[in-house]
């Protein structure tokens, strides 16, 4: 078991390091078994793909909020199982999701060089439909990099998701800014979908919502800072840490800090 979670924290490093180039993972480094939490397997259908999910209900008497987790553009959605422990842990409902082309779900073409697809939102959206139909639970979006640009699609953009509150990490602001900085962190030119002339109008549009931010100050990534946050109704939690790395910096403080946003 040592010599699993030791894999885990390694393949953890690596994701952090190389966020922001597609590169989906097929295989699962583990599931919530190993974390001793109990789950169903859900497909849910996208359009014309299949998605596989992993649910987490919370056996806490308490009304707990549903997480719906999204990933970030490196793996699947085992590679967020840490995280998602920890807020299992706190009382959450968790829901593990793969886009199509991660994971188990299924299979999608993917330029590694683009930032992001379209067909991701779409996911998203299944996801939430089938999830929130199943549960009266308030339901939170927690994003991780491009996790973050998925979800402020796809709030700004559906009426079902109009009271939705947010927590996201290593927020992607600004894509034209981020594709600038990927450009010079990684030497490569990456491109984004057509539709994503429209995105800095979907961010101003979160100002108004609850959201809770972590914001990395070594992050190259994220171009955190193109916004001033005292316009918006979030909270923001500053931290001394680079991209995808709030919750190895905070530790529990990353956990308590939802709690006090979600309570």
């Amino acid at each position: 078991m040592k010599s699993k979670f030791l894999l885990l924290f390694l393949l953890l490093a690596t994701y952090a390091l190389h966020g922001s180039a597609l590169k989906p993972k097929k295989d699962y480094i583990n599931t919530p078994k190993d974390f001793s939490i109990p789950y169903t397997e859900q497909k849910v259908k996208s359009g014309n793909a299949t998605l596989v999910t992993w649910y987490m209900p919370n056996v806490k008497p308490h009304a707990a909020p549903t997480v719906i987790m999204c990933n970030s553009d490196y793996g699947n959605m085992s590679y967020l199982l840490k995280t998602a422990a920890g807020l299992y842990k706190e009382g959450y409902n968790i829901v593990l999701f793969d886009y199509r082309g991660f994971g188990q779900s299924s299979p999608f073409q993917v330029d590694s060089n683009q930032l992001y697809y379209d067909e991701y939102c779409d996911d998203l959206m299944a996801v939430y439909k089938y999830y929130t139909a199943k549960t009266k639970a308030p339901v939170y979006l927690y994003g991780q990099s491009m996790g973050t640009i998925v979800s402020t699609i796809c709030m700004a953009k559906n009426k079902e998701l109009a009271g939705a509150k947010f927590i996201f990490e290593a927020f992607i602001e600004d894509l034209d800014n981020a594709v600038g900085l990927l450009k010079n962190l990684k030497n490569r030119t990456f491109k984004l979908p057509i539709s994503h002339s429209n995105y800095n109008n979907y961010v101003r549009q979160l100002y108004s919502r609850q959201g809770l931010v972590f914001v990395g100050s070594d992050d190259a990534i994220s171009s955190n800072g193109n916004i001033d946050y005292t316009q918006t109704k979030w909270t923001i939690v500053p931290f001394a840490g680079g991209h995808l790395t709030a919750t190895y910096v905070l530790e529990a403080d990353f956990y308590k800090r939802i709690k006090q946003f979600a309570y």
